[in-house]
């Protein structure tokens, strides 16, 4: 997140590990740049994001359920 360029982007997708999202997403909605998590099935840590949004690669109903 130290490159200058990233913070001039107009929107973040990824990144592919879903430890690196809490990082991403922080970084995010500080630059209120929208930030896109395409390939996981985290379903909790952006209700309360205004610039990250959760693509889950399945569908919810096809997800595990705890």
């Amino acid at each position: 997140m130290a490159d200058p360029v990233i913070g001039k982007s107009d929107v973040i997708i990824g990144p592919i590990y879903p430890e690196e999202s809490d990082m991403v997403s922080g970084f995010a909605e500080q630059a209120k740049i929208p930030f896109i998590h395409p390939l996981s099935n985290l379903e909790s840590g952006f209700e309360e994001s205004d610039f990250s949004y959760l693509f889950p690669c399945l569908p919810s109903h096809l997800l595990p359920r705890e």
